[in-house]
């Protein structure tokens, strides 16, 4: 399988000495349904035209390959926390040895990594792990090829891992691994057969919760053996239809675990196919099924849908753009009897874009969504990841990397849930040269030049939040989402540089706020709130102009808000009231679209995130208040220069006609929550929180010279919620969104002939979730509400039938509403949420 050089953080995390993301998205974007390893190697090796070539007998030929990464790191959320968020730098050395053995009939590679990470103040996550391997192939015939490969490796498991111990240090354990497989070609397909070895000893621990002593991880120690075998037949030249089907043998070496379970298990998948391998565009899909029964007759045994695909596409010399989705099933061991979890059916979605500037300079973009669906238990997890990076060749092997990367996790076990920032600097020497002597002096390499300076004004539509966490009662918790929607405003200086199609700058800006969240309890309750006031942003920026002069970029930067924080616990008491304002400091990321409306004068749209670090306030020890913003942004900007380079191609776009797309997006769904309380008192309060949203969309559109009248049906999914848990006691209540449908019209203007501006409004309809849970008193409802949604957007050409669209919208959903139980000395109720939506979507739009 192919290696993904990636320099976002994401890639480069303290997992192991291969970095987790980086194995799971190199398998990903290569994976087979045959679920070996060793039949993805042997369907590599069919695909090679090296392979295909080597036959006959020859002299083996040793070549010594090294290199070395040196990476410092910034990590705003060492231990994965919802709150109490401790940040360090880690500063992370990754040597590498490689000794090929290469000969006409055969290759075998023998080397090591390495990955020694140091942190500055938290030294106890210090780890020290390696990699040692040797695999090769050997061509029997020019039908026939064999290959095989052992690996041993020292690793530790991440403070997000959902399996991780509340250890003093990160759990280390020991895998090793082995694969054979075996490929047989025909005229009219081919077919393989494989099987995977792996075995994994943990370490263990000392705990820290919930009292200090040993953890015991020996009864986490397992082999885990898959065998399987995927027969191919072609249909023409580039496509075939494939079926696959693998055993699963599961292995723990303690019979029966620390916490009274029998997990060892057996099971079987299967799954059948379509392939195709062209020149630009290669993929598969396929469908199946998955199955396995454990020992433990308390574990369902677990029978789901088995589903995937991949894709890889070069839709331009210099890009290419690779896509995954797969599912499979995941170990756990965290629980104990009599609520333990098997383990979770894990599903798998990841898109990367892959940008060669030039020889000497690689961009690359990221996005993953995992939904772990825990079996037994009330458990899921829905984590996304977006990932920036960018590698700059100082010579043919020595390059100067950056990189950023957004992490969360959203559990309904909402002290799972997490946010995590990650940005990195780093140099690194790579065993192979990025480019030959000499590629840099080519006629077509595109030469830096100035982009110019540009000022601009900016007005945004943002949802300042807070995840706030605090003790309640005697010995009780209380962690809750609060948020709400505001304005603000600004402007913004820059200056950037050309290379070709290709766009990098700085961006300085400072906007005012008008935007808060409040939470009133009264009379006798707490009353307390956050304000956000100035803020102060510094960013890289990363695009690629389009045809038209329009052009599709990134950022990721620093910035720094100033924030008013009151709270209260009784109006009359003294020293019951506290304040704190404050300037904290946050990282920031965006995607955003630039349209020109004339040569200097270019109008912007784009989405940003920021986290920020967090703090205490009220009285003992305090909440803690983790703040987070999410906006939309509109903007115009004036350039002292051209708006887009003279290379930019003039290209006339048919905006008419049937077209449909597929969108990924992400926003914040709010509430103002009202109901009664105890002693007569009164709750009103802004929630809000948020998350990601997958949707389809179809429609068709007239056009009137540039004016372009389009009406729209679209479908979503969204995970996107917000939560209020009180522990052991107390009231607990959320709202969750799930399905929509909607139908909407849009008006707009094409500049240029090329890029679309337009301004939307429309209906939808969606399922919400509405939870509450009080003592014995469990209440869950699900309520569909119609809102009215309106928003504005643009298209950006790719091709003539294809673009990328950005989309802003915001929908108000009017008031959702729960009959609530008398209990105790509480009457009957009624609790109602005024819920709204602010959501930026981001899709492809296909035409016809």
């Amino acid at each position: 399988m192919r290696s993904i050089a990636f320099d976002s953080a994401v890639f480069s995390r303290k997992a192991s000495a291969v970095p987790k993301y980086e194995k799971k998205l190199t398998a990903s974007f290569a994976r087979l349904p045959s679920y070996g390893a060793a039949l993805a190697t042997a369907a590599f090796i069919a695909s090679s035209p090296a392979g295909a070539e080597e036959a006959g007998a020859g002299l083996i030929e040793p070549k010594v390959t090294a290199g070395i990464v040196v990476t410092e790191e910034y990590n705003d959320n060492v231990f994965a926390r919802r709150t109490v968020k401790l940040h360090d730098w880690i500063t992370i050395v990754s040597p590498s040895l490689n000794v090929l053995f290469e000969g006409t009939d055969g290759r075998f590679n023998l080397g090591g990594t390495a990955a020694i990470g140091s942190y500055a103040e938290y030294e106890s996550e210090d780890y020290r792990d390696f990699n040692l391997y040797g695999d090769g192939r050997y061509r029997a015939s020019s039908s026939l090829m064999f290959s095989g490969g052992a690996s041993y490796q020292r690793a530790h498991e991440d403070r997000s891992d959902p399996n991780a111990a509340f250890g003093e240090f990160p759990t280390v354990y020991f895998k090793s691994s082995g694969h054979a497989a075996a490929l047989k070609t025909y005229d009219s397909g081919s077919i393989n057969f494989g099987v995977t070895a792996d075995h994994y000893n943990y370490e263990d621990v000392s705990a820290l919760i919930p009292a200090p002593g040993l953890i015991n991880n020996d009864d986490r120690d397992r082999t885990h053996f898959t065998a399987g075998t995927r027969i191919v037949s072609k249909i023409g030249k580039q496509d075939g239809a494939f079926v696959s089907a693998a055993y699963d043998m599961r292995r723990y070496d303690d019979t029966v675990d620390d916490g009274g379970f029998r997990r060892s298990s057996d099971g079987a998948r299967v799954s059948a196919g379509l392939k195709h391998d062209g020149e630009k565009l290669s993929g598969e899909i396929y469908g199946g099924w998955i199955y396995q029964v454990y020992d433990d007759p308390r574990f369902d045994d677990v029978s789901a849908p088995d589903f995937g695909g991949r894709l890889a596409w070069t839709p331009i010399a210099g890009l290419s753009i690779e896509g995954n989705l797969e599912r499979s099933l995941q170990e756990t061991t965290r629980e104990v009897a009599p609520l333990g979890s098997s383990g979770y059916v894990q599903t798998l979605g990841s898109l990367g874009l892959y940008a060669w500037v030039r020889p000497d300079m690689r961009l690359n973009a990221g996005v993953s969504y995992y939904d772990n669906d825990y079996n037994d238990i009330d458990r899921r997890d829905e984590i996304a990841e977006y990932a920036l990076g960018i590698r700059q060749y100082v010579s043919p092997h020595v390059y100067l990397g950056a990189g950023y990367t957004f992490s969360s996790r959203d559990s309904n076990r909402i002290d799972q849930s997490y946010e995590e920032q990650i940005a990195m600097v780093r140099i690194g020497r790579t065993q192979d040269p990025a480019y030959a002597p000499g590629a840099l002096d080519a006629a077509d390499v595109a030469q830096p030049r100035s982009g110019g300076l540009y000022i601009g004004v900016k007005a945004g539509h943002i949802a300042p939040e807070t995840k706030l966490a605090g003790e309640r009662g005697n010995g009780g918790t209380l962690e809750a989402d609060f948020g709400d929607r505001g304005f603000a405003g600004g402007a913004f200086v820059g200056y950037g540089f050309v290379l070709g199609d290709w766009y990098a700058g700085i961006e300085a800006d400072v906007t005012e706020g008008d935007a808060d969240w409040n939470h009133q309890r009264t009379p006798g309750g707490r009353v307390f709130s956050v304000e956000r006031n100035e803020a102060y942003g510094l960013s890289a920026l990363f695009g690629r102009y389009m045809a038209g002069g329009s052009m599709l970029y990134t950022r990721a930067g620093v910035v720094f808000t100033e924030t008013d924080t009151q709270y209260e616990t009784n109006e009359n008491a003294p020293g019951q009231q506290f304040a704190r304002s404050a300037t904290d400091f946050g990282l920031r990321f965006g995607v955003g679209g630039s349209v020109p409306l004339s040569e200097r004068l270019a109008f912007r749209l784009e989405y940003e995130y920021a986290a920020f670090d967090d703090y205490r306030i009220g009285p003992g020890a305090g909440d803690v208040f983790a703040n987070d913003e999410s906006g939309a942004w509109i903007g115009l900007a004036y350039h002292f220069g051209p708006v887009a380079p003279v290379s930019t191609t003039a290209t006339t776009i048919d905006f008419s006609g049937w077209s449909w797309g597929l969108t990924i997006g992400h926003g914040a769904l709010g509430s103002q929550t009202t109901g009664d309380r105890d002693a007569g008192s009164v709750l009103v309060a802004d929630f809000s929180d948020t998350g990601v949203t997958g949707g389809v969309f179809a429609g068709y559109a007239l056009a009137f010279g540039p004016v372009l009248i389009a009406g729209d049906v679209e479908a979503e999914y969204s995970d996107a919620n917000w939560d209020h848990e009180r522990d052991p006691t107390g009231r607990s209540f959320a709202v969750s969104k799930k399905d929509s449908f909607g139908a909407g019209l849009r008006v707009g203007y094409a500049f240029n002939d090329a890029a679309l501006l337009y301004a939307r409004v429309g209906v939808v309809n969606t399922r919400f979730d509405l939870e509450y849970d009080r003592g014995n008193r469990n209440l869950s409802e699900d309520e569909r509400a119609t809102g009215i949604r309106y928003g504005l957007g643009m298209e950006l050409p790719a091709s003539q039938n294809l673009a990328i669209r950005l989309d802003y919208s915001f929908t108000d959903y009017g008031t959702l509403s729960l009959n609530t139980p008398a209990q105790g000395g509480s009457p009957a109720g009624t609790e109602t949420y005024e819920t709204t939506e602010s959501l930026f979507r981001m899709g492809s739009v296909f035409r016809y």
